[in-house]
């Protein structure tokens, strides 16, 4: 994933391990200065997202350490760093060996990173047996905040495991490891809330999914205030993907509700997101839309029965005019299907002010993200 690129370095544990590691900074002879050169190389392919460049990088230097001589303490930097760019790179048997030669150096050596190792140990096992994911899950919620390399180790694991489980249809467990991933989602830096909004999204499939109903509308509300600011209104263009996670917080938030409702369940107790996307600045206030929503969509079967409701969020551009200039599927849950039934449709619905608007209101808008609620075979809406 592109943020992870962004982020800064694993290897600022190892510029930390060696400051305090005099072969790095002052040996002389060729074999620590080829480490040292072979060390850099790693740490310029890895920013680039190089991983096979860097892992060989990473061997070479581990070769001249060896030929060195040097300590124990440089020698785990290294390890560490194999270690990592095995994990990230899913190669768990391998990972495993590089840890192991790890565990054979004294542990006042790595004793400052020994959790972000676990944390490793954990990931290696897990790519090389995916039925290991319980002890990865153990593993990341025993993780402590506050160490930002392991944080963010611990971010890419979090939402691997989360992408597969969820995708296994291991909801428990899917649950879990959204949970983590938005614990640890601070160490995105500048795109932390983008992927906290979005594990909290996750972490509602999961809990809807699961049957926990409540709590998963919860989710989606938390994950609607969280993506908010990322759905500003803008000056048109293509949905961003700030916009794309904010509408599918929403879709999913409006399927929640509607199936609590065919429950028959009381939604007074669960408010509305108190946080809502950005109007543009110094600009009227929009004119209230209405959308004349005929010919309705044909609700496919969804999910063989498990949520019997649906929803799309709608993308809608006007012109001063009121004339669409832009319309398209946002977002769908829970099925794609849903999605397509509403593109078949959309080009013939229209889009109205209503008549109760107040004067001087703002008719052309850059876009608006609308909810269609979708019930029973025949798509009823609202």
């Amino acid at each position: 994933m592109a943020w992870r690129r962004s982020l800064e370095l694993f290897v600022g544990v190892a510029l930390a391990l060696v400051a305090s590691a005099p072969c790095f900074a002052h040996a002389q002879t060729a074999p620590a200065e080829a480490a040292r050169f072979h060390y850099e190389a790693f740490s310029a392919a890895y920013q680039a997202g190089d991983l096979a460049a860097a892992e060989g990088a990473l061997r070479s230097a581990l070769d001249a350490h060896a030929e060195a001589d040097m300590d124990d303490p440089s020698r785990a930097v290294l390890l560490l760093n194999l270690a990592l760019v095995l994990v990230e790179g899913r190669q768990g048997v391998a990972a495993q060996g590089t840890l192991d030669q790890l565990n054979g150096l004294p542990a006042e050596t790595y004793a400052e990173s020994a959790a972000l190792a676990a944390v490793l140990r954990a990931g290696a096992d897990y790519w090389s047996d995916n039925a290991s994911g319980a002890a990865l899950m153990a593993a990341l919620e025993a993780a402590p905040l506050g160490q930002p390399m392991l944080s963010r180790q611990a971010l890419v694991l979090a939402q691997a495991l989360a992408e597969q489980t969820q995708s296994a249809r291991d909801f428990a467990l899917a649950g879990r490891a959204w949970a983590a991933t938005a614990r640890f989602s601070e160490a995105g830096g500048a795109q932390g809330p983008l992927i906290q909004g979005r594990a909290l999204v996750g972490e509602g499939v999961a809990l809807l999914f699961s049957g926990q109903d409540a709590a998963a509308l919860a989710a989606f509300t938390q994950a609607m205030e969280t993506l908010a600011p990322f759905a500003a209104e803008g000056r048109g263009g293509a949905v961003t993907s700030g916009e794309a996670a904010y509408a599918e917080a929403l879709a999913w938030r409006g399927a929640a509700r509607a199936k609590m409702v065919s429950a028959g369940m009381d939604l007074a107790g669960f408010p509305d997101p108190r946080v809502q996307p950005a109007p543009l600045p110094d600009a009227p206030a929009v004119c209230p839309l209405r959308i004349n929503a005929d010919p309705s969509p044909e609700t496919p079967l969804l999910r063989g029965g498990r949520v019997s409701v649906g929803a799309v969020v709608v993308a809608i551009s006007l012109d001063t005019s009121g004339r669409p200039t832009a319309t398209e599927v946002a977002a769908f849950a829970p099925d794609p299907a849903l999605a397509e039934s509403v593109r078949r449709v959309l080009p013939r619905w229209r889009f109205e002010t209503n008549a109760a608007a107040a004067p001087g209101c703002r008719v052309e808008r850059f876009r608006e993200l609308r909810l269609i609620v979708l019930r029973g075979e025949n798509g009823s809406r609202n």
